[in-house]
């Protein structure tokens, strides 16, 4: 009797360490190979992602499929869900099933409660991401809009004379804790809200300092504003991304006392003048599609459209 071949199934693992580079390419390389490798490292450095989150669906000794998850140190269970490519001809079915099971072994291993992706509507996958991620379950959250700024040719103004300008570093955890609560308690920004709903005020407050100080561990550039009675104002987070001259402003915010009144606008210029110091040339800022007063801001401040995308989420349990 003869014996039938064997078949060798597909399998789903994690890359080792020296697998980095062929999970880069494989099944199909990014169009920018270079800053995707730049990325990646950036998240391997900081802890953001780990070998043990990137995962790959195996045939036949290939990459057929491959996904990455990271998260911010402290920001767990929270993760994010990217860099997924499927070889053309896999069907939808399949790449569910593979999806769910790395959300299924997250969930499993380390506990991840929710993930997010981000999906930009000008992708020419952006039909084929969308019904995968539908399939799966993850329901759309938020539209966010991507700005560009080129720093060498602006010019910055002063903050108003009646508001103080104290630093985190000197004001301290507990005040940033303080101030990221008033603001987010009457805010336009669907994170925000979603964020208060998920950890609540103070546990979302304290959920957001610790997944932006990964990034920029000295509170020297972000500042606290106050007004004459020493109310809080407002406060701005002034960070680097990812490069030495490319930066963001990770968060920017007017107490509900304080708004139109200018301050916006007025702490950003400030906040561009301290990165531009320490040497950014680029600004990459981002807001939520439906804060109009957050837009205004930031496109009279000089910034051009770059992309829209939008946030999708699944939660386990």
């Amino acid at each position: 009797m003869s014996r039938l071949p064997q078949v060798e199934l597909p399998t789903i693992r994690t890359i080792t360490p020296d697998e980095f580079e062929r999970f880069l390419v494989e099944p199909l390389p990014p169009r920018d190979l270079e800053a995707a490798r730049k990325f990646l490292r950036m998240q391997l450095d900081t802890g953001e992602t780990r070998p043990e989150w990137c995962f790959v669906l195996e045939s036949g000794g290939k990459f057929v499929a491959r996904v990455l998850c990271y998260t911010f140190p402290g920001a767990h269970p929270e993760y994010g869900i990217y860099y997924f490519r499927f070889m053309p001809e896999m069907p939808l079915a399949e790449r569910k099933s593979f999806i769910l099971e790395v959300t299924k072994r997250m969930h499993d291993l380390y506990g991840a409660r929710s993930f997010t992706h981000q999906q930009r509507t000008s992708s020419d996958r952006y039909d084929e991401n969308v019904a995968l991620f539908r399939a799966c379950g993850f329901t759309h959250s938020s539209s966010r809009i991507l700005y560009k700024l080129d720093l060498t040719t602006k010019s910055f103004g002063a903050v108003p004379s009646e508001l103080t300008e104290r630093s985190v570093t000197d004001a301290g955890e507990d005040e940033f804790l303080r101030a990221f609560q008033i603001i987010t308690a009457d805010t336009l920004d669907t994170e925000d809200r979603l964020r208060n709903e998920t950890f609540g005020a103070y546990g979302g407050a304290k959920s957001f300092f610790e997944m932006m100080i990964v990034r920029d561990t000295s509170c020297d550039r972000w500042k606290l504003y106050y007004a004459p009675s020493g109310e809080i104002a407002g406060l701005s987070i002034p960070q680097f991304f990812g490069t030495s001259t490319d930066a963001t402003i990770g968060y920017l915010g007017i107490t509900p006392g304080y708004r139109e009144k200018g301050y916006a606008k007025a702490i950003l210029n400030r906040a561009h003048q301290l990165l531009a110091e320490d040497g950014a040339l680029r600004m990459f800022d981002e807001c939520d599609a439906q804060n109009i007063p957050a837009k205004r801001t930031i496109e009279q401040a000089g910034y051009t459209f770059e992309y829209e995308k939008e946030h999708w989420i699944l939660t386990i349990g």
